[in-house]
């Protein structure tokens, strides 16, 4: 059964398959020799493959997190890092904007380059020079480029706090007071995905692994105040 969004017809799909995995992302590959060299139409640019093949699946081989707090003298200090380990996601987003020319890989051989790879009709080197226009246009209808290792580590929360000294709430009717300050996705401290989050997915249902136009993951500050009385 295809599990993916319509709007991802023809790019990438996830599909339910007997013998399969859940998960699995399936969509177009390049074609290439046995040595893995790419093979090129006569015009220099990546051929692809009719039929899709698997290319990844969404799920983390494993997900951990670390927290722990620190305190001196009435100050406290907390924070929690998590990390995603494998699993891949097709990132819409990278290939908007390298096909609109706005990111900066896109900024190879705007002046003209070669594509490294075999001329299929000849099986000669090529030599024939591309435009990263033409080149990246002609990727965006491919997925296999797309597909990126979502493996990520980032600091979820930090908090630093002070809880005021009884002796100072003495002759107030407060009993205990504390104020801290409190950040959430403050640093991405590892991420294959070129400055975009690989958790920003497009969909929290069966349409995992899938990126595009996601909204960035906010970053939030703010104050917490806990007063006893």
């Amino acid at each position: 059964q295809d599990l993916g969004h319509a709007s991802y017809a023809r790019m990438v799909r996830i599909y339910a398959n007997a013998g399969g995995t859940y998960g699995d992302l399936w969509g177009s590959t390049l074609k290439r020799v046995d040595q893995g060299n790419l093979l090129l139409t006569d015009k220099g640019m990546p051929i692809k493959v009719s039929a899709l093949s698997t290319l990844g699946n969404a799920n983390p081989d494993w997900m951990g997190g670390i927290t722990n707090t620190f305190g001196y003298t009435g100050f406290d200090l907390s924070f929690q890092i998590d990390m995603r380990y494998g699993g891949d996601v097709y990132m819409g987003s990278i290939r908007t904007g390298t096909n609109s020319g706005t990111l900066e890989k896109s900024l190879h051989g705007r002046e003209g380059f070669v594509v490294d790879g075999i001329i299929e009709s000849t099986g000669q080197r090529n030599t024939q020079e591309v435009k990263a226009e033409n080149y990246w246009g002609t990727m965006a209808s491919r997925t296999e480029p797309w597909i990126y290792d979502a493996t990520n580590i980032r600091l979820r929360e930090l908090s630093v706090g002070y809880t005021v000294p009884r002796k100072v709430l003495s002759n107030t009717p407060i009993q205990s007071a504390k104020i801290s300050f409190v950040g959430r996705n403050l640093w991405m401290i590892h991420s294959k995905t070129d400055g975009f989050d690989p958790e920003s997915g497009f969909s929290t249902g069966n349409a995992q692994g899938f990126e595009f136009g996601s909204m960035p993951t906010p970053r939030s500050l703010g104050f917490n105040v806990n007063v006893t009385f």
